[in-house]
């Protein structure tokens, strides 16, 4: 099985940050346009909100919905300790029991909207500053 990965050339397809995307390009100069560049070498150059915000369907992988699931959940929970609001905690918890097929759609969407509401209020919050 492989890790999750992307390339330079899906990357550019679906107009990522410009930016950013130098920045990944300079920081793997070897890297050709087809090569596949997996999600943990782009977590090390660029952090964690470029891989988050890389579109799914750009990503490729065996098993790779269930694995691009558990990469993003195990990068949630590296920041864990930093989430102050319970319902961001249990949409991590429920995304990873999702993963695993022991809740349903259903259940994840109800923990996605309860953290929605969470990103909203705090970006209300934050705006008044």
């Amino acid at each position: 099985m492989t890790l999750p990965y992307t390339t330079f050339k899906k990357l550019r397809k679906a107009d990522v940050c410009k930016d950013r995307y130098k920045h990944l390009r300079k920081s793997l100069p070897g890297v050709k346009d087809n090569d596949p560049i997996d999600l943990v070498t782009i977590l090390e150059t660029n952090g964690i909100k470029d891989v988050l915000l890389i579109p799914e369907e750009i990503i490729s992988g065996s098993l790779i919905e269930k694995r691009y699931r558990l990469f993003m959940v195990a990068c949630c929970q590296d920041i864990l300790h930093l989430m102050k609001d319970q319902r961001s905690i249990a949409a991590v918890k429920a995304a990873h029991l999702f993963a695993y097929g022991e809740i349903s759609i259903e259940e994840l969407d109800i923990a996605w909207w309860d953290v929605s509401c969470v990103a909203e209020a705090e970006g209300k919050r934050l705006s008044k500053k």
